[in-house]
């Protein structure tokens, strides 16, 4: 994709005007090439407007004018440069904060995403959920299980499942769940 040539200005000098002719008058072929041909033909031109705003009202070329011009042109390039770097440096702690805190947002965010799948993970959906899960339950305000009512801490016993739930509903367990309520 061929880039945009830039526009050649109109310089005092005749070996520079050929040469801006032959280098930059063709549209560049990459974007390398193109950005250099419009940032020395803008110095140029720069050059120029500072040359001929000295020469005013004088008839004859002046070398002296046009060196005066190209110092006046490279020290307003330096101190511009200069100056940009400087903005950006000191801006950099405001990219450096936003960078800092907000992957530390999303470390955070990462470690609780991490504890809450392992808390709330059941391995399997068929055995009755552990302690952390029922725990999990009771902060999101869940009051069923499989559509049985869960009671008190939920802890249930430890017999049957190793202490990670309630035990599983057996004729001795049912027949004692009914002595109880008949005690109570």
């Amino acid at each position: 994709m061929p880039y945009r040539a830039p526009t050649i200005p109109e310089v005092p000098s005749t070996a520079i005007d050929r040469l801006l002719q032959s280098r930059f008058s063709e549209p560049a072929d990459n974007v390398l090439k193109a950005i250099v041909a419009h940032f020395v033909c803008a110095g140029f031109q720069s050059t120029s407007m500072t040359y001929y705003a000295l020469r005013r009202g004088s008839p004859t070329e002046s070398y002296r004018l046009w060196v005066v011009a190209c110092v006046l042109v490279s020290a307003a390039m330096t101190l511009a440069s200069f100056l940009v770097y400087k903005i950006v440096v000191a801006s950099a702690f405001i990219v450096q904060a936003l960078l800092f805190y907000g992957l530390l947002t999303v470390a955070l965010v990462g470690i609780a995403m991490a504890v809450a799948a392992v808390a709330l993970y059941d391995r399997n959906a068929k055995e009755p959920p552990t302690k952390a899960a029922l725990a999990a339950d009771d902060l999101l305000g869940y009051e069923e299980y499989k559509g049985e009512p869960v009671r008190g801490a939920r802890g249930g016993s430890s017999s049957g499942s190793g202490g990670a739930g309630p035990a599983p509903k057996t004729a001795e367990t049912s027949a004692g769940d009914d002595n109880r309520s008949k005690s109570e």
